[in-house]
């Protein structure tokens, strides 16, 4: 196979390796920012629990989890590309991660 063959046949396939390291990095990282999330939910749950004799609503906390994984994607992809839709899809979700975050806590205020 002769390199121009080669170019010919990757241009028709249309494939970006680095947008696709960029979703697997967003993925990965999302993976371990909603694991944090998660478990500082159950923290908080069990010593409100324990205190106040309050649980805290997992319904929002599992929304922000959630959230906090689209969030970390879209930052990604707006690295990658620089595109102004992913930015905006990035605070958007984030601020309603941050409202749904602190929503969970509702409970004990």
């Amino acid at each position: 196979m002769n390199k121009r063959s080669v170019l010919e046949r990757s241009r028709m396939e249309n494939f970006d390796e680095g947008e696709e390291y960029t979703n697997l990095l967003g993925i990965k990282r999302g993976f371990y920012y909603m694991l944090v999330i998660f478990c500082i939910l159950i923290i908080g749950n069990f010593f409100t629990k324990y205190f106040y004799g309050k649980s805290l609503d997992f319904n929002y906390g599992l929304s922000s989890m959630y959230f906090c994984f689209l969030s970390s994607n879209s930052y990604m992809k707006f690295k990658f590309t620089n595109e102004t839709k992913y930015k905006m899809i990035c605070i958007v979700v984030s601020l309603a991660m941050f409202l749904l975050f602190i929503a969970s806590f509702k409970t004990i205020l």
